[in-house]
């Protein structure tokens, strides 16, 4: 939350500078902080505590499980197939010779 703090004030102290309002010292010092106050709280429920929430759900299943192997659907013979007059057939797998 005090990270929020940090990120919230100096806008907060831009937007409600003396010359932006004509208020005096501590009205607009306690304007001031119960915008920072209220704009911290909300960031710590609605996007702090989500996103740790998150983490601790989300990441440490992926690191616990281990990867598969990728698979091939196909089984690729590296070896070209020959006819019987000794001519390359065909590199796809194909069992026929080319046609010429």
């Amino acid at each position: 939350m005090s990270h929020a703090m940090c990120l919230f004030h100096w806008p907060v102290y831009v937007a409600l500078s003396p010359y932006a309002v004509r208020w005096g010292y501590w009205k607009m010092d306690a304007v001031r902080l119960a915008i920072i106050v209220g704009l911290s709280v909300g960031c710590w429920y609605l996007v702090e505590q989500p996103l740790l929430i998150w983490r601790r759900r989300g990441l440490v299943p992926l690191r616990a499980k281990p990867a598969e192997p990728p698979t091939c659907p196909v089984a690729i013979d590296p070896a070209p197939l020959v006819d019987p007059a000794g001519t390359v057939a065909a590199t796809t797998g194909d069992a026929t010779p080319a046609l010429e």
